[in-house]
């Protein structure tokens, strides 16, 4: 048994939010393909096609914005169907997508994220996570961003220590550029 634990980084911009998240999810290897392809379904099951295809990428800070559960909540649910076939309708031609559309797209994000989590608990996913704030304008975020890798690691080393066996694992960095601000 082994685990991947897959790290990523928000806020390091600052315009969005005065804070850095940088958060990891460890699943076992066994279960890493099975937990890619229910995802993947999972995002055909609710939006009739891939939406992370091509240039769109899934970020949370886009499908769960305050404006999406504004929308999904000024209709009644869709059917899952229903709402489906308005949600590829919408992604494959925003233009000239009216307010049935809209809503079903709105319910869509929503209803996808819980599955998400779903299939998240269903692997036995382990999140970790490390908030940070800046507290001396002028430090340069790659190198802050540095110090909260050993926060955000102690949180999955102590889930490590309450297993039995220690596993062999596999850390993978979602951006090259950190990985080598990391590892200097």
């Amino acid at each position: 048994m082994a685990y991947f634990l897959f790290i990523d980084e928000s806020g390091q911009d600052r315009r969005d939010s005065p804070y850095e998240v940088l958060a990891g999810v460890a699943i076992e290897d066994r279960d890493l393909w099975n937990m890619i392809q229910a995802v993947q379904e999972a995002e055909i099951r609710h939006f009739g096609i891939r939406y992370s295809a091509g240039q769109n990428e899934l970020k949370a800070k886009k499908i769960l914005k305050r404006k999406v559960f504004r929308m999904a909540d000024q209709m009644p649910p869709f059917l899952e169907e229903d709402c489906r076939t308005l949600a590829r309708r919408c992604l494959e031609d925003g233009g000239s997508a009216g307010k049935r559309e809209l809503t079903a797209l709105a319910q869509a994000k929503l209803a996808y994220v819980r599955e998400v989590f779903e299939i998240c608990a269903r692997f036995r996913c382990r999140v970790f996570a490390s908030v940070v704030t800046d507290p001396s304008p002028g430090n340069h975020v790659a190198d802050y961003l540095v110090k909260t890798i050993p926060t955000c690691s102690n949180g999955s080393s102590i889930f490590w220590r309450t297993l039995t066996l220690p596993p062999p694992g596999s850390l993978c960095l979602t951006n090259s550029r950190r990985a080598r601000a990391i590892y200097c």
